[in-house]
């Protein structure tokens, strides 16, 4: 299982889950990341809120990933 985490990279680096990659839902070549994921994994993705999780797995779903929403992130739990 791999947990994404689709907030900025400067927020992903003050805090984040234990062993969640960093995919920027801001960045422009976000789809192309999500492309390239390995569809044989499970995923679950969170963020801030979870308005950008809940998007980032809507287009998940749609490219036929297995994926769950965490939804929204609070610093108490942070593992970093």
């Amino acid at each position: 299982m791999v947990i994404i985490d689709v907030r900025p990279k400067e927020e992903f680096e003050k805090r984040h889950l234990k062993d969640a990659v960093n995919i920027d839902f801001y960045s422009e070549d976000l789809d192309e990341k999500l492309k390239k994921l390995d569809k044989s994994k499970k995923y679950k993705v969170y963020c801030q809120s979870g308005a950008r999780s809940e998007k980032v797995v809507e287009k998940m779903k749609k490219l036929g990933f297995e994926v769950e929403d965490l939804g929204g992130f609070t610093p108490t739990q942070s593992q970093t």
